[in-house]
């Protein structure tokens, strides 16, 4: 197999090996034996960005959670995206492909304010909010809303302090360390492509659900670990991300994650974005995603969905939740 392209310079994360459920069942192989043996492993996957080696994804034998392992520590996990130098923060190379990352955003964010039947003045916590397009396009779809963005850097993305929902105050940023120590409660809580990059995926919905409004909600968008395109893609399938992705989850383990974090998961939907363009990229093992790959992610977008239709199984999947 290729040498993965990419180098995590200055950088040693530590890694160490996955010993139990990542959902928390008391039941699971995983968790009672404490060793890891029911687990199998369904592939080997490469590290494409960094160079940081190859790394196993695991299934479940109980839940069907898939996940990788070893594992970065805790510790080790904000070394990861440090200096938003990770494909999570990927700025545009021009104006029209800053223009096609608004509109998927602006998109998108319609859509989750509509699956989770919000509207009027309501507040909003996109955690992990990546370059921060997800939260601007949440601002900018519901006038009334107060958008609080947070991720791990002190500093909020490039481009944020200069939109008009941040210069009227509608739209904040938050280290999240703040958010975590903060008691202050949420209408809408947006976990896109978040819950993939945590270790112990159900923690993390129990400290959201305790910043949730009488009556909030959780949106949470995460890779689909059964997608035709992982099949198809293989070890550069961008779904993978290893390290960075810990779990991959599908349906039933999305769900059960939700319910053992005391959530009920009241939609369920499926959804696409774009990513034969960064598939493609990790391919070529070039160090840049520059335009041509962003223009082919564009271009080749509805024959992903025309595969995804086909096979019943899209690239993502969505849903929304509730404490029960």
């Amino acid at each position: 197999m290729s040498e993965p392209f990419g180098t995590l310079d200055d950088v040693a994360p530590s890694f160490e090996t996955r010993t139990r459920c990542v959902v928390g069942d008391a039941h699971c192989p995983i968790e009672s034996n404490g060793d890891g043996s029911g687990a199998s492993v369904v592939r080997t996957v490469t590290d494409w960005e960094s160079g940081l080696g190859k790394f196993e994804i695991r299934e479940c034998s109980r839940c069907h959670v898939n996940f990788t392992d070893p594992h970065a520590t805790a510790e080790s996990v904000p070394l990861l995206y440090e200096g938003r130098q990770s494909q999570d923060f990927n700025e545009a190379p021009n104006r029209v492909i800053a223009w096609l990352k608004d509109w998927f955003a602006d998109r998108g964010a319609r859509r989750i304010v509509k699956m989770a039947e919000r509207d009027g003045a309501f507040s909003v916590l996109d955690y992990g909010c990546g370059d921060g397009r997800s939260a601007l396009g949440i601002a900018r779809c519901a006038p009334e809303s107060e958008v609080w963005a947070s991720d791990f850097e002190d500093d909020p993305p490039p481009g944020m302090p200069e939109s008009a929902p941040y210069r009227e105050g509608r739209l904040h940023y938050l280290h999240e360390a703040k958010v975590r120590a903060s008691d202050r409660k949420f209408d809408l809580v947006v976990l896109r492509h978040v819950l993939e990059h945590y270790e112990q995926p159900v923690e993390l919905l129990e400290l959201m659900r305790s910043h949730l409004e009488p009556g909030g909600r959780i949106f949470i968008e995460v890779p689909n670990v059964r997608s035709r395109w992982a099949r198809i893609a293989g070890d550069y399938w961008t779904g993978w991300y290893v390290p960075r992705h810990f779990t991959h989850f599908a349906f039933d383990s999305l769900r059960q994650a939700c319910e053992s974090a005391g959530l009920q998961v009241l939609v369920e939907q499926r959804s696409d974005i774009p990513i034969i363009g960064r598939t493609l990229h990790n391919r070529h093992r070039e160090r840049e995603y520059g335009t041509r790959y962003v223009a082919a992610a564009a271009a080749l977008y509805p024959v992903q969905i025309g595969v995804d239709r086909l096979s019943r199984a899209s690239t993502c999947l969505q849903v929304v939740a509730e404490p029960r």
